[in-house]
């Protein structure tokens, strides 16, 4: 197994790497109808704000504002503006679904792809080291160097983060169900669907072929990310390392309700046992094979019903990014 690379793989094409990034042009495109749009009181005024930090931030930018539908279209027009040379990179501003949708778009082309944190999560934008607030954001934008980081990709869909069979498509599934018929809000919703997780435990009997090698199992959770995880106590976060060049499988050893409402019950006390309740696997290709002709799968934050075979693969170094430059030692 490759040791993983610390940092991510810097990016390749000299005319990019060698421009002055105060100098580059960009277009931010972003969803006027997303959770960000909604807190500032709509998309006319995330636009002027968004407009008036990047003259803050000396930025040379233009803001689109587009809807979920047009968001694919929008996206890429920048990206053949990009490469007719009229820009220099693009932002896209959402979140992790909105950002990974256009990543399937600017994946292989070259043209870099900045991340503008605008949802609830912001897995991405947070790994490749993108702050939070507004202003922090188009400021480290300004001064952003050129990257590269790999994809994952399963059933040819991509995802930047990471996809998961079982326990959490179960969940999100249950959620968003009470979220419609009763109107409860995310979190709420979701102790409903974990209280119901511990009854219904949508544990699997699957067959993996791990980069050739092939294995039947049963269990109530695969988690594939891209690169390699970190497990801290209760959490699991992305390592430094963004081009390690592998997927990184987390695999449930519980497959039994009254053994995973122990484990549940000792991980909400103590914390996981992530060695005697999980295994790591890393891998190039995964394919995971069942009876069914679909499972639920979570990736980006979305849930879908794909049809089996699940084809997992990761596209190495697949898309250039915009990454912010680490912040000097005083201020981590």
């Amino acid at each position: 197994m490759a040791s993983p690379s610390a940092d991510i793989e810097q990016g390749s094409d000299e005319q990019l790497m060698a421009k002055d990034p105060s100098n580059r042009r960009l277009r931010l495109v972003i969803n006027g109808e997303g959770g960000a749009a909604q807190a500032k009181g709509g998309a006319d005024r995330l636009k002027a704000e968004l407009e008036r930090l990047s003259r803050e931030a000396a930025l040379d930018c233009t803001v689109v504002m587009t809807d979920g539908p047009s968001m694919p279209g929008t996206l890429k027009e920048a990206l053949t503006a990009a490469r007719a040379g009229t820009l220099d990179a693009v932002v896209v501003g959402g979140g992790d679904g909105t950002i990974a949708a256009a990543a399937g778009i600017f994946a292989d082309t070259g043209v870099p792809l900045g991340a503008l944190p605008l949802g609830t999560v912001n897995h991405f934008a947070k790994d490749v080291g993108m702050p939070t607030s507004l202003d922090d954001a188009l400021r480290a934008l300004a001064m952003a160097e050129i990257a590269k980081v790999d994809l994952g990709e399963v059933n040819g869909r991509v995802f930047t983060n990471n996809a998961v069979l079982g326990v959490h498509p179960f969940m999100v599934a249950e959620r968003d169900k009470r979220q419609r018929s009763h109107g409860w809000s995310k979190w709420p919703a979701m102790g409903w669907a974990f209280l119901k997780l511990l009854k219904h435990l949508p544990s699997r009997r699957l067959t993996l072929h791990v980069d050739g090698t092939s294995r039947n199992l049963r269990t109530p959770l695969v988690f594939v990310g891209v690169n390699d995880y970190r497990i801290e106590s209760m959490d699991l976060r992305r390592s430094e390392g963004m081009a390690n060049g592998n997927l990184w499988l987390l695999i449930a050893r519980h497959d039994r309700p009254s053994a995973f409402v122990g484990f549940a019950l000792r991980a909400l006390l103590t914390g996981f046992d992530w060695e005697g309740d999980f295994e790591v696997v890393r891998a190039r290709e995964l394919k995971v094979e069942c009876r069914r002709h679909h499972l639920p799968v979570t990736y980006n934050g979305e849930l879908e019903r794909l049809e089996m075979p699940l084809e997992f693969k990761l596209r190495p170094l697949a898309l250039t990014i915009l990454k912010p430059l680490p912040a000097p030692a005083g201020e981590r």
